[in-house]
């Protein structure tokens, strides 16, 4: 149990639809399991699936069809404020980031967190890792991508990444470098600032179209763009496919093509959390913030990601 009783304020949906559905409730904090953490959130990052998610679309959101009122989020920074009886490797006041609860148990968009100690790392508690909360789903996702890419690609072949200035992709393009990789973005904004702040080499999807012979091709963005980019990749390249939805289609156009195509779901890697924060400290990954929101207007944040044009994370402060 906790030492005080808690009122925790939620953002909350009551059913699938429009950001019209968030609404903030107030309730107690659950009783602490001997294996968990309570955080107080710091921050919050808002991601596509969570966009899916509430519009009824998706794995996450069949899991979840009878869970109402639902909490959405999966990516958390956040102050701990009591632990466990059976964890010993945090303490009250260590700031810990993670992703949490993915993929069937979001719950982020509050003012306190329970999870399970084994989903989060220890961070420093200083100012300039507020908004490392924008680092998990998307860094994960990033670094399990490029590395599933790579496996069987050499140093000296290229690789080429799409949705590139969005969350994960932003990211991808500097682990892929970090990794020993050449790459290039593949965007509809070639000239856009970020690829100058990142010193990446950018393209747009005409000329990547045109008949880029690439060797690795790490696709982010999936549907149309997705399956417009395979005829571009000479047969034999590897293909990474983010979005499950669209995935399977993608895989079967590719084998037709002669590519290697796979599709892949991020999993909460304590280690590889480890490594993208070691290469933030390093000025090695730089986050780029899109927007900050206060999580009162979740649902503007919201409205934000579904434009499909961020640069960067979009994050909440508590």
């Amino acid at each position: 149990m906790h030492p005080v009783k808690l009122s925790n304020r939620a953002f909350v949906i009551n059913q699938f639809g429009s950001v019209d559905e968030f609404s903030s409730v107030e309730r107690d904090v659950a009783s602490l399991k001997s294996q968990q953490i309570l955080i107080k959130t710091i921050s919050a990052a808002v991601n596509p699936i969570d966009v899916k998610t509430r519009n009824g679309i998706g794995f996450a959101a069949a899991q979840n069809k009878e869970n109402f009122p639902l909490v959405l989020g999966y990516d958390v920074c956040g102050e701990v404020i009591a632990c466990g009886q059976d964890v010993s490797e945090f303490t009250q006041g260590d700031w810990v980031i993670g992703m949490v609860g993915f993929a069937v148990n979001p719950g982020c968009y509050q003012q306190y967190c329970l999870v399970d100690a084994t989903e989060v790392i220890k961070v420093s508690a200083a100012k300039e890792n507020t908004l490392l909360s924008g680092l998990c789903l998307a860094g994960l996702t990033a670094l399990q991508g490029i590395r599933l890419l790579t496996r069987n690609l050499s140093k000296e072949q290229h690789i080429y990444i799409n949705a590139a200035r969005g969350g994960v992709g932003h990211l991808a393009l500097q682990i892929a470098r970090n990794l020993g990789f050449k790459v290039t973005a593949v965007t509809g904004e070639p000239k856009d600032q970020l690829f100058e702040t990142l010193a990446i080499d950018a393209i747009s999807y005409e000329v990547f179209y045109a008949g880029n012979q690439a060797a690795g091709f790490f696709d982010i963005a999936g549907g149309e763009r997705g399956l417009s980019a395979l005829s571009a990749l000479k047969p034999g390249a590897q293909v990474v496919t983010v979005p499950t939805i669209t995935a399977p289609q993608i895989v079967t156009t590719a084998a037709q093509l002669g590519l290697q195509c796979t599709g892949m779901l991020v999993e909460n890697n304590l280690n590889d959390l480890r490594q993208l924060v070691d290469w933030y400290q390093n000025n090695q990954l730089e986050l780029i913030i899109d927007s900050v929101f206060p999580m009162s207007d979740v649902a503007a944040a919201h409205l934000r990601v579904a434009t499909g044009q961020t640069v960067g994370k979009v994050i909440l402060l508590a």
